[in-house]
């Protein structure tokens, strides 16, 4: 998977919530944006489902946030987009 960061900003998401990052990326000539919270504790087996959040701004831009529309597998992108992540920010 080829990903391209364009823009990357950590929100602190109020005093008390969860933060995350935003992350405005390339993918497949789309501009996409994906919300990236940190991973939540491992299951009794070891598994740990990737938070991440993944919408095509161009739709967004449309007001289409419906499901099949402009929903994509936020898990397909969050290794990539994490090891991206690591090489840009501290």
């Amino acid at each position: 998977m080829k990903l391209t960061i364009d823009k990357i900003a950590y929100h602190r998401n109020g005093v008390a919530g969860e933060p995350f990052k935003a992350v405005i990326f390339k993918y497949d000539k789309k501009k996409m944006l994906a919300i990236r919270f940190d991973d939540g504790a491992p299951d009794s087996i070891g598994f740990s489902n990737p938070r991440c959040a993944v919408f095509d701004l161009d739709l967004l831009a449309q007001g289409v946030i419906e499901f099949g529309e402009n929903s994509w597998r936020g898990d397909n992108f969050a290794d990539e987009l994490d090891k991206l992540l690591q090489e840009v920010t501290p």
